[in-house]
């Protein structure tokens, strides 16, 4: 069971983040995996709001024209292999030469629920919700890229994704491996993608 405890981000916090960071970190599941097994998770989503904030609320003389919510939480898990997020599994192995093997699996395709939950919007509120904090136009679009991160107990041994999909990118480093994957590939695709990772326990 994952025990986790839900956050807002402030508007400071968001200006933080954002200038250290890309905009996939907004729209991101965090992982730490501990020797045992168990570790904890931190995720991030966006998503336009249903009504108007306090701030609109609470002002006077300015027109409000964009609008995003910015959502985190983070907690705990005791077994990785019962951790499921808006479907993606987690399956983990060991081997009796102490080889891990990680098969986190992610369902593709318009009814795929971590899609409504990371990422809820339509490519123009994308946009528009960029516009929200960033009225320069260096921040294009907020919630086109998925990110994944897994931080392992030792250094990564393989990693790789099946099928290829453009849009689709792995990468490792020590023991750190990463996924971006484009939400409008995820949303065109059918049948889910495997990113298989293994580590020495």
């Amino acid at each position: 069971m994952i025990n986790a405890k839900w956050r807002a981000v402030t508007a400071v916090g968001l200006g933080l983040l954002l200038a250290g960071c890309g905009e996939e970190d907004l729209t991101s599941i965090r992982v730490s995996i501990n020797a045992d097994g168990s570790g904890t998770i931190m995720a991030s989503a966006v998503s336009v709001p249903d009504q108007r904030s306090g701030i609109e609320a609470g002002t006077v003389g300015a027109t409000w024209s964009d609008r995003v919510t910015i959502t985190a939480v983070s907690g705990s898990f005791a077994v990785l292999s019962q951790l499921v997020v808006g479907g993606i599994s987690f399956d983990q192995n060991v081997s009796a030469s102490g080889m891990v093997s990680l098969d986190v699996v992610v369902p593709l395709g318009a009814e795929a629920r971590w899609t409504k939950m990371i990422s809820p919007m339509t490519p123009d509120q994308r946009v528009q919700s960029a516009r929200a904090f960033d009225r320069d136009g260096r921040l294009k679009s907020l919630g086109s890229t998925f990110k994944m991160v897994i931080e392992l107990p030792s250094d990564v041994v393989s990693t790789g994704v099946a099928p290829r999909l453009s849009g689709v990118f792995p990468s490792s480093r020590d023991n750190t491996v990463e996924l971006l994957i484009s939400v409008d590939t995820a949303l065109a695709e059918t049948g889910s993608l495997r990113w298989s990772v293994t580590w020495l326990k």
